[in-house]
């Protein structure tokens, strides 16, 4: 370290950091932990880093493979991706199906993985995939060969809706599988035209230029102790020889958990919306896809579309609102609803939020409820209920049961 820039002490950091805090609570201001309980912290430093190194992939670029059919003799990890695996448990599975080839005298192994939006977690998954083979083969005795990984774009995390999105999701996840180290690549198109597949890994190639690093993430701290941490986590899950099936039915439903609540956020699908949008000659489904993660709202959606005529939500707003209908207007969006807001009621409104101010809102409510003619819900959870509302919509409500809930309410068909 230069006298320029002295080193500075880890509690040095931490100390600097607790007095900016003033008192608030560290781990949740300044931590967040991921589907597998692993604890990122908010910065990474040098003696964050392994003992032990990632080989890199064994050509200098990646092969562009157009076919979506699954390489010969490969480990079809990808397929538990895309029925709600998480990274730990994706390598874990991966594993357990290498060990029973090597037991079998099978040493001609690869492996497909899936690669989803969690742009590191996708980095360092494939690292850890070339670690854990190593770990692996030396359990067998067998002499270190590098990892054969074939990468493919994900199709749990993408939606029948708002396709160019899907095409902004397939880059984020082919740089993850560049610069993981994938031996190819297969983008799978998704409600996109097939020929964008493929360009994308041009430009990434040929304009980005990825691949004229061998591993671009290493000495990255964070990744390269992302990466140990992958690897520790899959091979202790390895050792446990869980039941796939059941391992997967827990992470699914922790997911669409996450989802309904919106604590999982995809862009065009439970947040963020075009609810102009329609699926007239539209497939309704992505091809090859299994459980997907946006499929219970998008049903909503398709319900509200069938329904012969439009169905309205109004704001009702007062005080300081904005940022209650904010949430109401992507709350009621998602499901294809027609919204609308101002400060008087509309008579031709199925559904009346109210969004004000908990203070607010018992004087504001005993004012409008006997004007309404439909429904009237409050946008958030005060402590004080005004009586006659007839629901409440805030940030721990289920969104996926409150529009099923709703729509149904004001007759739409299932």
């Amino acid at each position: 370290m230069s006298k320029e820039f002295p080193g500075i002490p880890t509690a040095d950091w931490e100390a600097a950091i607790i007095a900016d805090l003033k008192g608030a609570d560290y781990q949740k201001k300044l931590t967040w932990k991921s589907e597998d309980g692993i604890v990122i912290r908010p910065y990474y430093r040098s003696e964050d880093l392994p003992p032990s190194s990632v080989p890199t992939r064994a050509a200098e670029t990646w092969q562009i493979r157009e076919s979506l059919e699954i390489p010969a003799n490969a480990i079809n990890a990808a397929q538990w991706h895309d029925n709600g695996a998480t990274p730990v448990q994706e390598l874990a599975f991966a594993l357990l199906a290498a060990a029973d080839r090597l037991e079998a005298g099978d040493t001609n192994v690869a492996f497909v993985f899936g690669i989803g939006s969690n742009y590191f977690f996708e980095i360092a998954k494939l690292r850890a995939a070339r670690l854990l083979w190593g770990n692996l083969t030396s359990a067998f005795g067998l002499a270190p060969s590098p990892a054969k990984i074939h990468a493919r774009t994900a199709l749990a995390n993408k939606s029948i809706y708002d396709p160019y999105t899907n095409l902004l999701r397939v880059t984020t996840e082919t740089l993850s599988a560049a610069i993981g180290g994938a031996d190819s690549i297969t983008v799978v198109p998704a409600h996109f035209p097939a020929r964008l597949a493929p360009n994308v890994q041009h430009v990434i190639q040929e304009e980005a230029r990825v691949d004229t690093v061998p591993d671009p993430s290493a000495g990255s701290y964070f990744i390269e102790s992302l990466t140990d941490t992958l690897a520790r986590e899959a091979w202790a899950l390895f050792q446990q020889n869980p039941s796939i099936d059941d391992s997967l039915a827990v992470a699914r439903t922790a997911k669409e958990k996450a989802f309904a609540l919106r604590r999982t956020i995809m862009v065009g699908v439970n947040n963020y919306v075009d609810a102009a949008e329609s699926l007239d000659g539209i497939p309704t489904d992505i091809e090859g896809s299994g459980w997907r993660l946006a499929r219970p709202i998008e049903l909503i959606r398709q319900r509200v579309e069938r329904h012969p005529q439009p169905l309205h939500v109004h704001l009702l707003k007062h005080g300081e609102s904005n940022l209650r209908a904010a949430f109401s207007r992507n709350f009621f969006a998602c499901a294809g609803l027609k919204i609308t807001e101002s400060d008087t009621v509309d008579p031709a409104a199925n559904l009346i939020v109210l969004c004000s101010t908990d203070p607010e809102y018992p004087a504001f409510a005993a004012g409008i409820l006997p004007q309404a003619k439909v429904p009237v819900l409050i946008a958030g959870n005060p402590a004080e209920k005004p009586p006659g509302i007839a629901g409440y919509i805030h940030t721990q409500s289920n969104q996926v049961e409150s529009l099923n809930e709703w729509i149904t309410r004001l007759g739409v068909a299932h």
